[in-house]
C-alpha cells in the first residue's frame, strides 16, 4: 500500500478520537442530546468511531480515495447498526459518506501542508 503515511496518520487520529470518546462517553450520555434525547449519544458516538477504527485496521486501500471510502463506509455501517429503529434514508447515507470522505481528504491535506498546520486552515496561508 502506497499511501505515504496517510494510513498511519489516520490511525493515530481515529485512535485518539476513540480514546477521547471512551473516556467521555458517560458524560456525553448525560447531556442527553441530538438526534434523540435518549441518553445514549456518547455510547452511539463511541460505537460509531469504534466501527471506523475497525475499518481503518482492516482496510486494504491503495489510494486516498479508497481509504476515505473505507472510512466512510465503516462510519456508515457503525451508525446504521445503531439506528435499526431509525433507519437512514438512502440520500442521507450518500450525503454522510460524501461528507466523511471530504472531511478526511481535507484533514489529510492539512496535515501534509505545514502552512495549514500552523494556522489550522488555509485562510491565512503564507504565499
Amino acid at each position: 500500500m502506497n499511501l505515504n503515511g496517510d494510513l498511519e496518520a489516520l490511525q493515530k487520529i481515529v485512535d485518539g478520537a476513540l480514546a477521547s470518546l471512551e473516556a467521555s462517553r458517560q458524560r456525553i450520555d448525560d447531556l442527553n442530546v441530538y438526534p434523540v434525547p435518549d441518553g445514549d449519544t456518547g455510547t452511539n458516538l463511541t460505537m460509531t468511531v469504534r466501527a471506523v477504527a475497525e475499518a481503518v485496521e482492516h482496510t486494504s486501500a491503495g489510494s486516498r480515495q479508497s481509504l476515505a471510502r473505507d472510512v466512510a463506509r465503516g462510519a456508515l455501517m457503525g451508525a446504521r447498526e445503531l439506528t435499526a429503529q431509525r433507519p437512514l434514508h438512502p440520500h442521507d447515507a450518500v450525503a454522510l459518506e460524501r461528507r466523511l470522505r471530504d472531511d478526511l481528504r481535507d484533514r489529510l491535506r492539512r496535515d501534509r501542508d505545514p502552512a495549514e498546520r500552523r494556522c489550522g486552515h488555509g485562510l491565512h496561508r503564507s504565499v
